[in-house]
């Protein structure tokens, strides 16, 4: 069992958005809970942290999260390194289809729900046990809950669902002292979303310049972002600095959805 460090899970978070998270929370003081669905990617992750935040900075395990077993061993996982937990950050989403929404094939579209919203759902309520008054819960869900994204249609409708399951919950939780938010990504250089910020011209995938892309998509800020632009974000928001905001979601994209 841990003494003296505040215990932090993050699904999908040996890569882009979900490792600079994790490590924005272990640079914070937090012991992070690293998962994944490979076991390979979860060790480098544990060990990049670790080695930038002492030896125990962070643990892992393989999760796929859209399978019920793992979320449990997730859980158990978890509850070996600490009663309680400070901070649950659900990173984890998939796309399975890109094109005209109609295109879309009943298994690919059961696929997201599951990931996106199930997966995310189902974990708040297996944790909540070791949530307690001060715990915060962070949803990533992305600028496609706003503004849909063309050939994105499915993967926006969830997103934009995870809303709905934020506001609900940040009521549900208010009277135990558990705040729940969510962060919405802009454009963000991750693996994930290549699709959206490579080219391929003559086959070769390069990545555009970023300040093409961004007059591309009209982006005040003449840029895309960067994994650890979301980071900062997650940390504050679990942090006593964001003691009195529950319910709401922060949009991080550089601008592209400035609005009174």
């Amino acid at each position: 069992m841990l003494e003296n460090k505040p215990l932090a899970v993050v699904t999908a978070s040996t890569a882009g958005i979900g490792l600079s998270a994790a490590m924005a929370l272990a640079k914070s003081g937090m012991h992070v809970v690293v998962s994944s669905r490979k076991a390979e990617n979860v060790s480098q992750a544990v060990a990049l942290i670790n080695d930038a935040y002492g030896p125990d900075a962070a643990s892992g395990i393989p999760c796929h999260v859209g399978n019920k077993a793992n979320r449990e061993a997730l859980v158990a996982f978890a509850a070996s390194r600490s009663a309680h937990i400070r901070a649950l950050v659900l990173n984890a989403a998939v796309s399975t289809a890109y094109g005209p929404i109609f295109n879309i094939s009943e298994d690919q579209w059961d696929k997201m729900f599951d990931i996106n919203l199930k997966a995310a759902f189902f974990l708040v309520k297996d944790f909540n046990d070791m949530l307690t008054a001060g715990s915060s819960v962070t949803f990533i869900t992305s600028i496609a809950a706003y503004n849909p994204i063309p050939g994105l249609g499915a993967y926006s409708i969830t997103k934009t669902a995870l809303l709905g399951m934020c506001k609900t919950l940040s009521v549900e939780l208010a009277r135990d002292g558990i705040r729940v938010n969510a962060i919405a990504p802009g454009l963000i250089q991750t693996k994930f979303s290549e699709k959206l910020w490579k080219h391929k011209d003559q086959g070769k995938g390069e990545a555009m310049e970023s300040n093409k892309i961004s007059k591309f998509l009209h982006i005040p800020m003449r840029r895309i972002g960067m994994p650890n632009d979301i980071g900062g974000v997650v940390a504050f928001l679990v942090s006593e600095d964001a003691a009195y905001i529950t319910g709401e979601t922060i949009v991080v994209a550089g601008g592209i959805t400035s609005k009174l």
